[in-house]
């Protein structure tokens, strides 16, 4: 069985031909069942992408946080103490890896986080949401129109790349499955750089 973030049908039907036809009919062919878990693996509170990132910054009384289409997919959190946006990218580059975006528009001092894995950048109602309730917003990927909205709004960003930001979740289910159902699980590594 495979399990993944991102899966292969989305909301629109389209014909399964081209690459998507190559890739279920290696599925098919090789037996391999295929399960696919986007949001509930970038929501989930005990094993999650974006609960995963929290931990590793160190954040403290974490809220749900970041809306979209009703449901908070986030986490906001507190650091330890005030930072810098110089020591925030430090611990940041320490414990996320490399920052492949970053906008740094806001104050000087950052102690409130908000976390959103992968394209965490919904919409500039969005950004105007959480730009009053947050100094930094840690996600995967931004756009141009998202970087220029921060910087009308004054909102610290950084981005550590899609993939990289929504590995953690499936390193978390699989801790759970090896725990729970005593069962092998393989990370399997495919190094993006996005």
């Amino acid at each position: 069985m495979l399990i993944v973030h991102h899966g292969l049908f989305w909301k629109d039907v389209f014909p399964i031909t081209k690459a998507l036809h190559k890739r279920i009919k290696l599925l098919l062919n090789n037996n391999i069942n295929l399960y696919a878990a986007h949001l509930p693996l970038d929501i989930d509170e005990r094993f999650g992408n974006n609960i995963e990132l929290s931990k590793k910054l160190g954040l403290t009384n974490l809220l749900r946080f970041g809306k979209d289409n009703g449901v908070k997919i986030g986490f906001a959190g507190f650091l330890e103490q005030e930072k810098s946006k110089d020591e925030l990218k430090k611990l940041c580059q320490e414990r996320l890896g490399e920052i492949k975006q970053e906008c740094l528009f806001g104050k000087e001092g950052i102690k409130r986080i908000g976390i959103i894995s992968g394209k965490g950048t919904l919409s500039k109602g969005f950004l105007a949401d959480v730009s009053n309730r947050i100094d930094c917003l840690i996600t995967g990927e931004f756009s141009y129109s998202d970087w220029v909205y921060a910087k009308d709004l004054g909102l610290n960003m950084l981005s550590f790349g899609h993939y990289s930001t929504e590995e953690h979740g499936l390193k978390g289910l699989m801790r759970f499955i090896e725990q729970s159902l005593e069962m092998k699980c393989e990370f399997i590594e495919l190094n993006y750089p996005l």
